[in-house]
Protein backbone atom coordinates (compact mmCIF):
# COMPACT_ATOMS: atom_id res chain seq x y z
CA UNK A 1 0.00 0.00 0.00
CA UNK A 2 1.80 3.10 -1.26
CA UNK A 3 -0.04 5.39 1.18
CA UNK A 4 2.06 3.94 4.02
CA UNK A 5 5.45 4.79 2.45
CA UNK A 6 7.27 8.04 3.23
CA UNK A 7 10.37 7.51 1.10
CA UNK A 8 12.35 4.88 -0.79
CA UNK A 9 16.15 4.79 -1.02
CA UNK A 10 17.99 2.50 -3.43
CA UNK A 11 21.60 1.38 -3.01
CA UNK A 12 22.94 -0.37 -6.09
CA UNK A 13 25.84 -2.74 -5.59
CA UNK A 14 27.15 -3.03 -2.05
CA UNK A 15 25.40 -1.03 0.67
CA UNK A 16 26.31 0.16 4.17
CA UNK A 17 25.76 -2.12 7.15
CA UNK A 18 23.05 0.27 8.36
CA UNK A 19 21.04 -0.72 5.26
CA UNK A 20 21.13 -4.43 5.97
CA UNK A 21 24.76 -5.41 5.80
CA UNK A 22 25.37 -8.71 4.05
CA UNK A 23 24.39 -8.06 0.43
CA UNK A 24 26.09 -7.83 -2.93
CA UNK A 25 23.25 -7.01 -5.30
CA UNK A 26 21.94 -3.83 -3.73
CA UNK A 27 19.37 -2.83 -1.13
CA UNK A 28 16.01 -1.08 -1.29
CA UNK A 29 15.05 0.74 1.93
CA UNK A 30 11.39 1.74 2.26
CA UNK A 31 10.73 4.14 5.14
CA UNK A 32 7.25 4.00 6.68
CA UNK A 33 5.29 7.24 6.93
CA UNK A 34 5.25 8.77 10.41
CA UNK A 35 1.94 9.48 12.17
CA UNK A 36 0.45 12.89 11.36
CA UNK A 37 -0.54 15.31 14.12
CA UNK A 38 -2.34 18.67 14.10
CA UNK A 39 -0.87 21.98 15.14
CA UNK A 40 -1.46 22.94 18.79
CA UNK A 41 -5.13 23.70 19.39
CA UNK A 42 -6.15 22.45 15.93
CA UNK A 43 -7.85 19.32 14.61
CA UNK A 44 -6.52 17.51 11.56
CA UNK A 45 -8.88 15.55 9.33
CA UNK A 46 -7.22 14.22 6.18
CA UNK A 47 -7.29 11.30 3.84
CA UNK A 48 -6.35 9.98 0.46
CA UNK A 49 -7.51 7.33 -1.93
CA UNK A 50 -6.23 5.78 -5.09
CA UNK A 51 -7.02 3.11 -7.63
CA UNK A 52 -5.43 1.47 -10.65
CA UNK A 53 -6.21 -0.89 -13.49
CA UNK A 54 -3.85 -2.89 -15.74
CA UNK A 55 -5.16 -4.73 -18.77
CA UNK A 56 -2.52 -7.48 -18.49
CA UNK A 57 -4.08 -9.98 -16.12
CA UNK A 58 -7.15 -7.74 -15.77
CA UNK A 59 -5.48 -6.41 -12.59
CA UNK A 60 -7.08 -3.79 -10.38
CA UNK A 61 -6.63 -2.35 -6.93
CA UNK A 62 -7.64 0.45 -4.61
CA UNK A 63 -6.44 2.02 -1.38
CA UNK A 64 -7.88 4.38 1.20
CA UNK A 65 -6.34 6.15 4.16
CA UNK A 66 -8.04 8.47 6.67
CA UNK A 67 -6.57 10.29 9.67
CA UNK A 68 -8.11 12.31 12.48
CA UNK A 69 -5.72 13.94 14.95
CA UNK A 70 -5.09 16.71 17.42
CA UNK A 71 -1.67 17.82 18.64
CA UNK A 72 -1.25 14.77 20.96
CA UNK A 73 -3.31 11.89 19.49
CA UNK A 74 -3.51 10.59 15.92
CA UNK A 75 -5.86 7.84 14.72
CA UNK A 76 -5.46 6.38 11.23
CA UNK A 77 -7.24 3.75 9.16
CA UNK A 78 -5.74 2.41 5.95
CA UNK A 79 -7.05 -0.29 3.70
CA UNK A 80 -6.16 -1.69 0.32
CA UNK A 81 -7.25 -4.39 -2.07
CA UNK A 82 -5.57 -5.85 -5.15
CA UNK A 83 -6.48 -8.65 -7.54
CA UNK A 84 -5.29 -10.00 -10.87
CA UNK A 85 -5.73 -12.98 -13.13
CA UNK A 86 -2.75 -14.76 -14.68
CA UNK A 87 -0.70 -12.35 -16.78
CA UNK A 88 0.28 -12.78 -20.42
CA UNK A 89 3.77 -12.74 -21.91
CA UNK A 90 4.53 -10.71 -25.04
CA UNK A 91 4.53 -13.86 -27.18
CA UNK A 92 3.81 -17.57 -26.76
CA UNK A 93 6.64 -19.33 -24.93
CA UNK A 94 5.08 -22.76 -24.48
CA UNK A 95 2.51 -25.01 -26.08
CA UNK A 96 -1.07 -24.17 -25.24
CA UNK A 97 -3.04 -26.86 -23.51
CA UNK A 98 -4.48 -28.32 -20.37
CA UNK A 99 -2.50 -27.68 -17.21
CA UNK A 100 -2.30 -29.69 -14.01
CA UNK A 101 -5.28 -28.74 -11.89
CA UNK A 102 -6.53 -26.22 -14.48
CA UNK A 103 -8.59 -26.36 -17.62
CA UNK A 104 -6.58 -24.61 -20.34
CA UNK A 105 -3.68 -22.17 -20.59
CA UNK A 106 -2.85 -20.27 -23.76
CA UNK A 107 0.73 -20.38 -24.98
CA UNK A 108 1.41 -16.82 -23.81
CA UNK A 109 -0.26 -17.13 -20.36
CA UNK A 110 2.08 -17.32 -17.38
CA UNK A 111 0.26 -19.77 -15.15
CA UNK A 112 -0.05 -19.43 -11.37
CA UNK A 113 0.43 -15.65 -11.35
CA UNK A 114 -3.11 -14.71 -10.25
CA UNK A 115 -3.69 -13.18 -6.81
CA UNK A 116 -6.32 -11.57 -4.59
CA UNK A 117 -5.50 -9.74 -1.35
CA UNK A 118 -7.04 -7.27 1.12
CA UNK A 119 -5.24 -5.39 3.90
CA UNK A 120 -6.69 -3.30 6.76
CA UNK A 121 -4.83 -1.46 9.52
CA UNK A 122 -5.78 0.87 12.37
CA UNK A 123 -3.07 2.81 14.17
CA UNK A 124 -3.21 5.04 17.22
CA UNK A 125 -0.31 7.31 18.11
CA UNK A 126 0.32 9.54 21.11
CA UNK A 127 3.06 12.10 21.55
CA UNK A 128 4.23 14.77 23.91
CA UNK A 129 7.29 17.00 23.83
CA UNK A 130 9.70 14.12 24.49
CA UNK A 131 8.32 10.89 23.10
CA UNK A 132 6.08 9.13 20.61
CA UNK A 133 4.12 5.94 21.26
CA UNK A 134 2.38 4.17 18.38
CA UNK A 135 0.26 0.98 18.30
CA UNK A 136 -0.98 -0.73 15.16
CA UNK A 137 -3.33 -3.62 14.53
CA UNK A 138 -3.92 -5.07 11.11
CA UNK A 139 -5.53 -7.92 9.28
CA UNK A 140 -4.68 -9.40 5.89
CA UNK A 141 -6.74 -11.76 3.79
CA UNK A 142 -5.18 -13.43 0.75
CA UNK A 143 -7.69 -15.96 -0.57
CA UNK A 144 -5.32 -16.95 -3.35
CA UNK A 145 -1.83 -16.11 -4.53
CA UNK A 146 -0.15 -17.98 -7.35
CA UNK A 147 3.51 -18.88 -7.46
CA UNK A 148 4.80 -19.00 -11.02
CA UNK A 149 7.80 -21.15 -10.09
CA UNK A 150 5.76 -23.78 -8.25
CA UNK A 151 4.88 -25.87 -11.29
CA UNK A 152 8.44 -26.14 -12.59
CA UNK A 153 9.67 -27.09 -9.11
CA UNK A 154 7.17 -29.94 -8.83
CA UNK A 155 8.23 -33.24 -10.39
Amino acid sequence: DASKVDSVQVYNGSAPVSAGGDNIGGVIVAKAAAPRFAETGQTLLTGQMGAYYRSNGDASGANLSATVANDHVSINYSGSTARSGDYDAAAPFKKAGASSGRAWLDGDTVGSTAYNTQNHEVSVAWRDSYQLLEAKVGVQSTPYEGFANQRMDMT
